[in-house]
C-alpha cells in the first residue's frame, strides 16, 4: 500500500471516530435538552399550581377577613349588650338606705360583666329593715338571668310576715313555676328592727354562708342549716332571733368572698372575719374586706361573684 492510500485510510478512520463522538455528544445533548424541557414543563406546572394555590389562599384570606368582620361586629354587639345588661342589673340592685338608727354598706363585685348574686334592702311596715341576699348557681349571663327571675319572685313575697316565711314562699313559687330550669340558689333573710336597747334581729337561711355578728370586737358566725331554694316545695327554713346592741354590726355575704384560691391556699373564713372586725366606719370595713380578697388573689381574676352587705346598729 502506498503512502497516499494509507493516509486516506487513516483519514477515513479519523472521520469515523469523529462522527461517532459527534453522534454520542448529540445523543447526550438531546438527553440533556429533553431533561431540561421536562424541568421547564415541571416548573411551568409548579408555577401554575402555585398561582392556583395563591388564588385559593387569597380567596380564603378574603373569606377569613369577611368572617372576622362579622365576628368583630357580633363581639361589638355582645359587648354592648353585656354592658347594658350590667347597667340594668346594677339598677335593680338598691342603693343602701341612709339615715335612721341603722347604717348600711354594700360591696358588689361580679366575676364577669354580669353576675349571679342578688340582694335587696326594703323597709318593714312596722319599722326597721328587711335584708335579703341570694346566690344563684353558675356565673355570667345564665346566672344573671336567674337573678332576674329571683328578683321578680322575691318582690312578690318580700312582705311576708317573717324571714322564714319569705324563704318558704319564695321556694314554693320557684319549684312550682320554674321546674327544670335549675333555678337553685342559696339565700338568707334578716329583719332588723330598732328597739330601745339596740335592735332585734330575726334571721333565716337557705344553705347560705353564716350571718356574722360583730360585737365589741368579736365576730360570731350564726349558722342555721337549711336547704337550697328551688329543690323541694315543702322545705322548711329554720330561723333564730338575737339582740344587737348599739355599735354592733351584722354581715351577710356570698360564698365568693370566702372560696377564692391563690395557688393551694384559700382566702377562707378567718381572713374574712379579721377584715370584718377591723376598726373604721362601716363603708371602709366592707370595702376593706373585698380589697383584702382582691389583694390575696393578685393579678388573677376572681372566679365567683362577691357580695358583702353590712348593717350597723348606730349608737
Amino acid at each position: 500500500m502506498n503512502t497516499v492510500t494509507a493516509d486516506a485510510v487513516d483519514l477515513a478512520e479519523e472521520n469515523r471516530r469523529l462522527r461517532e463522538q459527534l453522534e454520542q455528544k448529540t445523543r447526550v445533548a438531546a438527553k440533556a435538552l429533553a431533561a431540561q424541557q421536562r424541568r421547564v414543563l415541571e416548573m411551568e406546572e409548579y408555577a401554575a399550581d402555585l398561582a392556583a394555590a395563591n388564588e385559593r389562599v387569597s380567596q380564603a384570606n378574603a373569606s377569613l377577613a369577611a368572617a372576622l368582620r362579622v365576628l368583630e361586629e357580633k363581639d361589638r354587639r355582645l359587648s354592648e349588650d353585656l354592658a347594658q345588661a350590667r347597667s340594668f342589673q346594677q339598677r335593680i340592685l338598691p342603693r343602701p338606705p341612709a339615715g335612721g338608727r341603722l347604717g348600711f354598706a354594700i360591696a358588689y363585685r361580679p366575676a364577669e360583666e354580669v353576675g349571679g348574686d342578688l340582694y335587696s334592702v326594703s323597709a318593714l311596715p312596722g319599722g326597721g329593715w328587711r335584708v335579703f341576699i341570694a346566690d344563684a348557681i353558675g356565673h355570667g349571663v345564665q346566672a344573671a338571668l336567674r337573678t332576674m327571675i329571683l328578683k321578680s319572685e322575691y318582690d312578690a313575697v318580700r312582705d311576708a310576715a317573717t324571714p322564714r316565711e319569705v324563704l318558704a314562699r319564695l321556694n314554693r313559687q320557684i319549684v312550682a313555676v320554674y321546674p327544670g330550669l335549675d333555678l337553685h340558689c342559696t339565700a338568707a333573710c334578716i329583719d332588723v328592727a330598732p328597739e330601745a336597747y339596740g335592735a332585734r334581729v330575726t334571721y333565716a337561711t337557705a344553705a347560705h354562708p353564716p350571718l356574722v355578728h360583730v360585737s365589741a370586737g368579736d365576730a360570731l358566725q350564726l349558722y342555721q342549716p337549711g336547704p337550697f331554694l328551688g329543690v323541694v316545695a315543702e322545705a322548711e327554713f329554720p330561723s333564730m332571733t338575737l339582740a344587737a346592741r348599739p355599735g354592733d354590726r351584722l354581715f351577710l355575704f356570698s360564698d365568693g368572698l370566702v372560696e377564692e384560691w391563690a395557688g393551694d391556699e384559700e382566702f377562707g373564713v378567718d381572713r374574712v372575719l379579721r377584715a370584718l372586725v377591723a376598726a373604721g366606719d362601716l363603708d371602709a370595713t366592707v370595702r376593706g374586706a373585698v380589697d383584702a380578697l382582691e389583694a390575696f388573689v393578685g393579678a388573677q381574676p376572681v372566679t365567683d361573684d362577691v357580695t358583702l352587705l353590712g348593717v350597723e346598729v348606730t349608737r
